[in-house]
């Protein structure tokens, strides 16, 4: 009922809402009103998907009953493309419901869901006939001692400054075969070491190792033109960088004023479909770049933009000594070998340090 002599603003505030509000509206000449409750439908049913059933986060799990989970196909997929969608998941020994935006990636054929749950991330391929946990990603556990066994377990950086500590208290051993930890043969072939005329070049052992700079490489997108490409390559042509490749080149990179170790990889498909270059740049192990370069006829082009990847995977962690991996992190089991590997040679070099105090003693 209106109040007469009085605006909207002067009549008195509801606080507590229960939906059975009347809003006024006016729709061309024509006015009316509309209850709170049917505005939140509205909202509700055009701006927000929720799907019916409950996604499985059990490892493996699949189900061909599409449509318990995501309700009708057809309007599951028009809500992918217009609204925010959001994902009943089953977590925990209870069995719990949890209710999470989604992120989507549409790709031929199917839908890609990943989901932040927990302490791991679900990735989900959803078909209209058949749904799939195709990836869990758990973020893996820092170690901080070089007693852990496990091999799925990162080290942290503080043991890494340990063992590194504990490499230098035994890298002044000297003998008459030793200098240092190296033999005199291979202290002198170190030694020999020299920068050669060319810019950015080495002799090492009479053979000469090189590093090219590449600039503003993970700056390209499908877009960039055979020269914007080429003059990121820093003007190398194919089988320039593929020849490089093959003598170990290391490649740099210069993008966003970070610079980038750069691995490549060559793909020679012996086609008319061409050849590609495989980069990935490797700043930090938070930040991968990774870019596909096609060239064909010395015509170089890029089939999809850059992407990146800043998550630490289980399977990127080494388990082994002979990596030469600058990014990716050595598990807690290695760290312990290290470590053990550390103590047998102080043990071998005190017992030398005994001898020789015998031998002094003896006057031999």
């Amino acid at each position: 009922m209106a109040v007469e002599g009085k605006t909207i603003l002067q009549t008195p505030e509801r606080t507590e809402l229960t939906g059975k509000e009347g809003i006024p509206f006016q729709e061309g000449e024509r006015n009316g009103h509309v209850l709170l409750e049917r505005i939140n439908e509205y909202v509700s049913g055009n701006v927000v998907y929720i799907l019916p059933g409950a996604l499985e986060t059990t490892k493996d799990w699949s189900t061909t009953d599409v449509e318990s989970i995501v309700g009708n196909w057809d309007e599951f997929v028009e809500a992918v493309n217009h609204k925010v969608v959001i994902a009943k998941v089953s977590i925990g020994y209870d069995g719990i419901i949890v209710y999470i935006p989604a992120g989507i990636v549409k790709l031929d054929g199917f839908i890609g869901f990943y989901i932040n749950a927990g302490n791991g991330i679900f990735v989900y391929s959803i078909s209209s006939d058949r749904i799939s946990l195709e990836t869990l990603v758990v973020v893996p556990n820092v170690i901080n001692n070089l007693n852990s066994d496990n091999e799925e377990s990162a080290l942290s950086a503080a043991q890494g400054k340990v063992l590194n500590d504990k490499i230098a208290e035994i890298s002044n051993t000297a003998s008459a075969d030793k200098d240092g930890l190296m033999s005199k043969e291979d202290k002198k072939t170190f030694d020999s070491i020299r920068f050669s005329e060319d810019e950015n070049s080495i002799w090492f052992n009479g053979k000469k190792y090189g590093a090219t700079l590449f600039k503003n490489l993970f700056g390209l997108s499908t877009g960039s033109s055979n020269e914007e490409i080429k003059t990121a390559l820093g003007g190398n042509t194919y089988n320039d960088i593929s020849q490089m490749v093959d003598r170990g080149i290391l490649f740099l990179n210069i993008n966003n004023k970070a610079l980038q170790h750069v691995m490549i990889r060559i793909e020679n498909t012996v086609s008319s479909e061409g050849d590609y270059l495989h980069i990935r740049g490797l700043s930090d192990a938070s930040d991968t770049a990774y870019i596909k370069i096609r060239h064909y006829n010395g015509i170089f082009n890029i089939t999809k933009d850059v992407a990146r990847d800043n998550l630490l995977f289980k399977s990127n962690i080494v388990n082994v000594l002979d990596s030469s991996s600058s990014d990716l992190p050595l598990s807690a089991a290695m760290g312990k070998e290290l470590n053990d590997k550390i103590e047998a040679i102080k043990s071998e070099n005190s017992a030398l340090r005994d001898e020789i105090e015998a031998l002094k003693g003896s006057g031999a």
